[in-house]
């Protein structure tokens, strides 16, 4: 009689869990945006279509607790100033949905995740990176410029004409599915760049920093350290 009492109590928290934590949505009204933020933890799904929509899926506990801000064309998804994510927010699931006409700049921060559901076409991005977040990224872009700190991870793939990287502080950035003509690379602070390039490379290593690189670029300059290294891989 008590393992079923105990059996029935277990089972009425859990469900009492599932009711709690179910998963709502909430649309936020912006429009006319370019640039999009993110950060605490939230995961970013981007699709590029004809319409302008922002939608957050949670539990409704967390969800009174995210603000979409939007200042001129750039957009802001956090959490309410005050709300610190590292605490009972952390274990949460946090997905935000967002549709865009033209993108032109990504930030992402604070352990936060980025994903395209297409790919980004676009004739100049700019991608910035900290904090340990994360980034899977489909595009095709004429000028792709990217700052990664921190721990952070990108990994690409598409097409570029011109590509600026400075990546430090133990970031990875792979970018070996992502083909470009021309590329300027700084590396530091143990991080690793990995890049396809068919035309022109400059790069710097420095402080651990790896640079390797594929296609048939000429490497016009280079600079590196004791402790960093530039070298084609076949």
């Amino acid at each position: 009689m008590k393992n079923l009492i105990r059996i029935f109590t277990i089972l009425f928290f859990t469900f009492s869990a599932t009711v709690i934590m179910a998963q709502e949505s909430k649309n936020f009204p912006v429009k006319n945006y370019n640039s999009i933020g993110i950060s605490s933890g939230i995961d970013l799904y981007l699709t590029q279509g004809n319409t302008e929509s922002v939608t957050i899926k949670s539990d409704s506990k967390t969800l009174e607790d995210i603000v979409v801000e939007q200042r001129g064309d750039k957009i802001t998804i956090k959490f309410k100033d005050g709300i610190s994510w590292s605490g009972m927010f952390k274990n949460r699931t946090i997905k935000a949905y967002v549709s865009y006409k033209t993108l032109n700049e990504i930030a992402a921060s604070g352990g936060s995740d980025v994903f395209t559901q297409n790919p980004i076409k676009t004739n100049s991005l700019a991608i910035r990176a900290s904090g340990g977040s994360d980034l899977k990224l489909n595009l095709v872009s004429k000028d792709l410029t990217i700052q990664s700190s921190g721990g952070s991870d990108i990994n690409l793939k598409g097409k570029a004409t011109n590509m600026s990287i400075q990546s430090s502080g133990g970031s990875d950035i792979d970018a070996y599915e992502l083909i470009t003509d021309y590329a300027k690379v700084q590396a530091s602070g143990g991080s690793d760049v990995s890049i396809y390039v068919n035309k022109g490379l400059e790069a710097a290593a420095s402080g651990g920093g790896d640079v390797s690189f594929k296609g048939n670029a000429a490497l016009n300059k280079t600079s590196t350290s004791k402790s960093g290294d530039v070298h084609h891989v076949n």
